[in-house]
Parts: C-alpha cells; structure tokens; sequence
C-alpha cells in the first residue's frame, strides 16, 4: 500500500514537472521575442519621424544617418523625453505664479535633468 502511494506521489511530481519545463521553454522564447519587437517599433517610430524631416529637406542623408546614430546609440526613449517635458512645463508654471523664485525654479529644473539624464 505505502509503495503505491510513493508511486503515485513520484508520478505526479514526474508529470508536473513535465508540463512545468515544457511550458516556460515554449514561453521563453515568445517574451524575449515580444521585448526585441517593441524595441524595434520603439526604433522604427524614431526613424520614420526623422525621415520626416529628410523628406521636408529640414536633414539631408549623410545628417540623418548621424542623427539615427546618436539616438541609437543614446537609447533615446519618446515616453521618458515626454515625461521631462510635462515636469518641466509643471516647474515652469509654478515659477510663473510665483510659487517658485528663479533660483529655486533652476535648482529644481538642475535636479530634474541630472535624474533624467
């Protein structure tokens, strides 16, 4: 009797961990593929958005090339870069009604970009 429930038990945990290995290395690969393909829409909206202002004749080639570069290479992030901006735009309109001084207003404006930078 006592050797029919170690066997079970065993074959229970033999099955579990079966179906436990094969479903996190069949899930593996789907997350890292999920990651590297928002970071490459991420990267393909910032070029498209440059090669806007090549088609405007703002850049020329060998410009924009440089420019891709420098946010490839910055790991420039468009929801972080919004996040500086709205926290900017909200210092700035607190030194505008008075709550901030210039001085206070720059030394808040110095903490926020050594954090976002």
């Amino acid at each position: 009797m006592d050797m029919i429930i170690i066997s079970i038990i065993v074959s229970v945990f033999f099955l579990f961990s079966i179906i436990y290995f094969s479903v996190r290395f069949a899930i593996k690969p789907l997350i890292d593929n999920s990651k590297k393909n928002f970071n490459n829409v991420v990267s393909n909206e910032i070029n498209f958005g440059l090669k806007n202002l090549l088609d405007i004749g703002v850049v020329n080639e060998s410009e924009l090339k440089e420019i891709i570069n420098i946010y490839n290479k910055e790991k420039y992030n468009p929801k972080i870069n919004k996040q500086y901006e709205k926290y900017e735009k909200i210092l700035k309109e607190l030194r505008d009604m008075g709550y901030f001084t210039d001085g206070v207003y720059n030394d808040k404006l110095k903490v926020l970009k050594k954090h976002f930078n």
